[in-house]
């Protein structure tokens, strides 16, 4: 598991990458990157709706919830 710190380590089948293996501080920043990019997807959808910032945050958040 030391090398995990170098960076990830790809797994493989017959030769062929069938995964890959990351730290856990590694994994964390990926899903709360892909959490940032789905926000600003919903918020680009909802742009010129007339939601109040309120409404944009409480719809998101339900859009990002039925999403998980």
């Amino acid at each position: 598991m030391g090398r995990l710190k170098e960076g990830p380590i790809v797994i493989t089948r017959r030769g062929k990458p069938a995964g890959v293996l990351i730290a856990p501080e590694q994994y964390e920043e990926l899903r709360r990157t892909q959490a940032c990019l789905r926000v600003l997807d919903i918020a680009r959808s909802l742009q010129g709706s007339g939601l109040s910032a309120a409404d944009l945050f409480r719809t998101s958040r339900e859009l990002l919830e039925r999403q998980e």
